[in-house]
């Protein structure tokens, strides 16, 4: 590998490369600009100096793609092979060869499998051929609870890493601790937890249409509420395939992927972080989903993405498929995620980005949450036998010059690549976007620790978990707190064991 980067840098140094297929998580096969790889002697002096001789770092991935097609939560933010003439894709490359440069060491990645059974099945074959473990950090939960993982926070103690630093993203790292123990990180080496932070898009096109404000501007005046949003929903239903009944064709004010994200941005979380209650059962969440039910309940209004219709199972991607039709003007709001910027981009009439509505003006700040799927880190309990000089010194030392490599305030940094070149620059049509991802959305999102860990999960019934049963009594216009109380006791019961457990796991440095 180390060869054919070589050749790379000096084909560079003689030519302008044409661009070929993309191979991080950026668009595939989108040509979003190149990066200068002929500067390899930034070496930076205030991070650790170290030669370790030549030998393998390796990331092993678990994650999976949708039908075969596509990768959605890690993406390819650890390793690219060669430059490719796409700004994501060359920006990684560049920022292994200096971390490689730097510590004479060759950074690899290899995609394992998909399941936490996977791994545990590879460790108990005596495979322990990596560093770091990368995948959904919902899968690297089960492995947590068996305590097959070590504590970031003993790295950061021993000074290997510095989980303050801003390329540790402080805040979400803080989201995904139990107690104080943090055993699923994420840093700048991924731009996951980025991509998959929640938003809402809306059409401008219909806005004018139907003579609503414009979300923007309610941001801009903090009248962006729950209250205000459901009102614009309900302003918008339209007949437009000659279908007296309501049909995909049809022109709505919402295509409802779940409810949840309007929780998180209206600030309440799960459980409460002061006292580890339950949090689903409160008034204020009774509110909201009252208020809610009142119009996604109505079929005029609202598309719901679990109704059936033929035409769903005829795409190998039904999420992509449904996020169509409001890229093609049927819907005046759906939520999303930066990272669904790639399938909106080329919509004629633009669209909007705006942070998920406020509670109501009162509240003190937007907030969104992260998918519990999007990609972190895991530590393994054990120091890999098949390189010399492996410990997870050597671990925090390559960790924290990749994360900040990949941030550094250069255009040709990972973090610039993606955010500032293909999310601002090459996927907006319209300014006013760029403030909305700066002030409201980037930086703002967290993690749900009971989420991630599925915490009252019976078996393998999602349903059973806290995010099942606030998801059952979403779904209900009245009763909700009948369907909390069944549950509460269960629920409250495996937060306090889950945090008992996950303070107790002993994790001794593996010599």
């Amino acid at each position: 590998m180390k060869t054919k980067r070589i050749l790379a840098l000096l084909l560079v140094i003689c030519m302008s490369l044409a661009a070929l297929a993309s191979c991080a998580s950026g668009d595939e096969g989108e040509d979003t600009g190149s990066v200068d790889t002929t500067d390899v002697s930034n070496i930076d002096v205030d991070f650790k100096q170290a030669d370790y001789e030549g030998e393998k770092f390796s990331f092993a991935t678990f994650t999976s793609s949708v039908n075969g097609e596509t990768e959605y939560y890690c993406g390819d933010w650890i390793d690219c092979d060669d430059i490719v003439g796409i700004a994501t894709s060359d920006a990684v490359y560049k920022r292994n060869m200096l971390c490689e440069k730097k510590y004479n060491v060759v950074i690899e990645n290899e995609v394992k499998g998909e399941s936490y059974k996977e791994y545990q099945d590879l460790v108990l074959k005596g495979d322990q051929s990596w560093d770091v473990v990368y995948s959904w950090a919902s899968r690297l939960a089960d492995g947590v609870i068996d305590g097959q993982f070590y504590d970031f926070y003993n790295l950061n103690d021993k000074d290997y890493i510095d989980l303050e630093a801003s390329y540790w993203n402080p805040n979400v790292n803080k989201s995904l601790s139990v107690g104080d123990r943090l055993f699923i990180a994420t840093n700048d080496v991924t731009m996951s937890s980025l991509s998959w932070t929640g938003c809402i898009f809306f059409n401008p096109e219909i806005i004018d249409v139907y003579n609503l404000d414009n979300p923007h501007d309610l941001v801009d005046r903090n009248e962006w509420t729950i209250d205000k949003f459901l009102e614009m929903v309900s302003a918008v239903h339209g007949e437009l395939d000659g279908n007296p009944d309501f049909t995909i064709e049809d022109c709505y004010g919402f295509i409802d992927f779940g409810s949840n994200g309007f929780l998180y941005g209206s600030g309440i979380t799960l459980v409460n972080d002061e006292d580890l209650s339950v949090n689903i059962g409160s008034q204020r969440v009774i509110d909201l989903i009252s208020k809610i039910r009142k119009v996604f309940d109505n079929k005029a209004y609202v598309f719901n993405y679990g109704d059936d219709y033929p035409e769903k199972g005829q795409s190998s991607n039904p999420w992509e498929y449904v996020r169509q039709y409001f890229a093609n003007g049927h819907s005046l709001f759906i939520g999303g995620s930066p990272e669904l910027t790639r399938e909106f981009r080329d919509m004629e009439t633009g669209y909007g980005i705006v942070p998920m509505p406020k509670f109501d003006a009162n509240q003190k700040e937007y907030v969104a949450g992260i998918d519990a799927n999007a990609g972190a880190f895991a530590l393994p309990i054990f120091i890999r036998r098949d390189v010399n000089g492996a410990s997870y010194e050597r671990t925090g030392t390559i960790l924290e010059y990749l994360a900040y490599k990949s941030s550094e305030k250069v255009d040709d940094s990972v973090l610039n690549a993606y955010y500032e070149t293909t999310i601002k620059k090459q996927r907006q049509t319209i300014d006013k976007n760029m403030e909305m991802l700066d002030n409201y959305i980037k930086d703002k999102g967290r993690y749900e620790w009971a989420d991630v860990f599925a915490v009252g999960k019976v078996g393998d019934d999602d349903s059973k978990t806290i995010s099942g049963v606030l998801g059952a009594m979403a779904a209900k216009a009245s009763g909700q707190s009948k369907v909390y109380r069944a549950s509460a006791t269960r629920l409250q019961k495996a937060v306090n064991d889950l945090w008992d457990l996950v303070a107790n796991i002993k994790n001794e440095e593996a010599k």
